[in-house]
């Protein structure tokens, strides 16, 4: 997990495993390679938000998932219809429905309007907290990682995530389609996940249909 060969287990490594999973600090290394093997901090192989959470939770010194039985409850993920921040920008909200703390999110989203830019989104629900996002076409990637020692349920009422979009939404509607997510608790167990599809539209008075993509 020492990711930058510094000698220590820090948020450093934490941010270039997250870099690494997105893409951003160019070509992931080479599976088998030494390389590789440092980055995948769990050693199931692979190269994903798994391993991000493996380091926090060395870091915070949280006992891995295999001390821990295996979740059964449902997680479930939805997008919003737009909303304004504080600042009056147009706003996407995703919200994660599940009882109990989550350690980690990995989000892809497919946009449907090519005028839509979206920026890194905000992780609303927790005070500390690593998120990085990267754009690959109409693909939208996003990790948000839990950085907090806590065992304590979320407020499932409100946005998990936001993501500031770059579009004026009276030009039209703006969709965003969640094509795939994986949803990791406070030790590193993969949840279930139900992805609800909607679409988020800037029109006064639109409605959001989870079960329909238009």
């Amino acid at each position: 997990g020492d990711i930058n060969k510094d000698g220590m287990r820090n948020i450093m490594d934490v941010i270039i495993c997250v870099r690494l999973i997105l893409g951003i600090e160019g070509l992931a290394p080479e599976p088998g390679g030494p390389e590789y093997a440092i980055s995948d901090a769990n050693n199931d192989g692979l190269l994903n938000i798994s391993d991000a959470v493996a380091v926090v939770n060395h870091i915070l010194g949280i006992p891995s998932a295999q001390s821990r039985p295996m979740p059964n409850r449902l997680a479930r993920l939805r997008i919003g219809r737009i909303e304004y921040s504080m600042s009056k920008n147009p706003c996407i909200p995703i919200y994660l429905d599940y009882a109990g703390a989550v350690a980690g999110i990995q989000v892809v989203l497919r946009s449907q309007n090519t005028n839509l830019k979206a920026s890194t989104p905000v992780a609303i629900q927790w005070q500390d907290h690593v998120v990085e996002s990267a754009v690959a076409g109409d693909l939208l990637s996003i990790v948000a990682l839990n950085l907090t020692n806590s065992d304590h349920a979320r407020d499932t009422t409100a946005p998990l995530l936001t993501i500031p979009t770059g579009t004026n939404p009276s030009s039209g509607t703006q969709s965003l389609r969640l094509e795939s997510a994986t949803v990791l608790d406070r030790f590193g167990n993969h949840l279930p996940v139900s992805l609800e599809q909607s679409y988020s539209s800037g029109h006064e008075g639109a409605t959001s249909d989870h079960h329909k993509w238009r």
